[in-house]
């Protein structure tokens, strides 16, 4: 993700096969912690995840975890200005 004529950047690398984007489309902002105000569209969450059907759709990874198996995910932001 970029944002023009800002010189910003933001990179994420995930272990899952999916990522859910939310974007907070659905408020008309709201006002935070000591005052701080955030305005639609203000912020943007990506989630690290199977893909929601992979149960029902064979050639999707598998989401089965075993009473033996252990779950570990690994999701990392990267965030800098360009130079």
């Amino acid at each position: 993700m970029r944002r023009t004529g800002k010189r910003t950047f933001a990179g994420s690398l995930y272990h899952r096969a999916g990522v859910q984007v939310y974007t907070a489309n659905w408020h008309n902002g709201f006002t935070g912690y000591h005052g701080a105000t955030f305005p639609a569209r203000s912020a943007i969450c990506f989630e690290a995840q199977h893909f929601p059907d992979s149960p029902n759709k064979g050639h999707f990874p598998s989401v089965v975890l075993k009473p033996e198996d252990t779950y570990h995910q690994v999701t990392i932001y990267k965030f800098g200005v360009e130079k």
